[in-house]
């Protein structure tokens, strides 16, 4: 009697496709781990920077990190590069959170070694793992490598007040703490790929899915400071309180917000006070 010491063809097939159904079944449910697993790291990350937003409000006088600074030069002497009258230049604030002496990404140091002192990159180890755009090192015109944005909305031109504006050298785009109504409802901080993020921007219609992760340039005009729905379509954001949350591009970007009759600022707007 001959022994058979191979499988036949029809049998390698068999297990060939048992194994391909396998994968196809695990495969989405390994992603979704995957995909889970990177929200945390941003949530975490975003948790530090609001944490690290109130510590500073304790040390200044119930000030929260400036967004933009125009007191402060646009260039620190010897740093040729970034706009560094931002938060994310914010020497304080970058010594709350964590990133002095770390490193950034080797990679971006070959491109050039002069962004080893740029103020508007963040280290790789604060950057979202979902992030494409600052994986690639897609560096904005402004020479910003981050993942989150800092709103802007109370300051932006659409709403008449033209921050970007010449002429108004010492001013200072930021919130007092006791002025900001409902913290824990008012977006401070969310993901993105600048250091800037505005209400318009969030518009997932004309913005988001159509450009999708690409560097910041891209998006100017009209959408300058754009928020990237990176989980699954959701966005993290930190509040002015410092909690955290992720929400969806619907509840994130809400067409009635600013145009319902009466108005609702929404969580966009921080003091509503001072909203038209």
């Amino acid at each position: 009697m001959n022994k058979r010491n191979a499988f036949t063809l029809v049998e390698l097939l068999v297990v060939i496709s048992i194994i391909a159904l396998l994968m196809s079944i695990l495969m989405p449910s390994l992603s979704a781990a995957r995909e889970n697993a990177f929200r945390v790291v941003c949530i975490s990350n975003t948790k530090n920077i609001a944490l690290a937003n109130e510590i500073y409000a304790n040390e200044y006088d119930d000030r929260y990190v400036p967004v933009r600074d125009d007191r402060m030069n646009s260039l620190l002497p010897g740093d040729p590069k970034g706009d560094q009258r931002s938060w994310a230049a914010n020497m304080r604030f970058r010594t709350i959170v964590g990133y002095l002496g770390k490193n950034i990404d080797d990679a971006l140091l070959k491109i050039d070694p002069a962004y080893e002192d740029v103020l508007t990159i963040v280290p790789e180890d604060f950057q979202c793992p979902s992030d494409r755009v600052v994986k690639k090192n897609q560096i904005s015109g402004y020479d910003t490598l981050w993942s989150y944005g800092y709103n802007v909305t109370d300051w932006a031109e659409e709403f008449g007040t033209r921050w970007f504006s010449p002429g108004s050298p010492n001013i200072i785009y930021g919130h007092i703490r006791s002025r900001v109504r409902q913290p824990a409802s008012k977006l401070a901080f969310i993901d993105s790929c600048d250091w800037w993020v505005q209400w318009y921007s969030a518009n997932y219609i004309d913005a988001w899915d159509v450009f999708g992760q690409v560097p910041p340039d891209v998006y100017n005009p009209p959408y300058g400071g754009p928020v990237l729905y990176r989980h699954s379509e959701s966005a993290v954001i930190g509040f002015y309180d410092g909690h955290v949350e992720c929400q969806g591009k619907e509840r994130v970007f809400d067409h009635d917000d600013f145009n319902a009759n009466p108005q609702r600022p929404g969580m966009w707007v921080g003091n509503e006070d001072d909203w038209p």
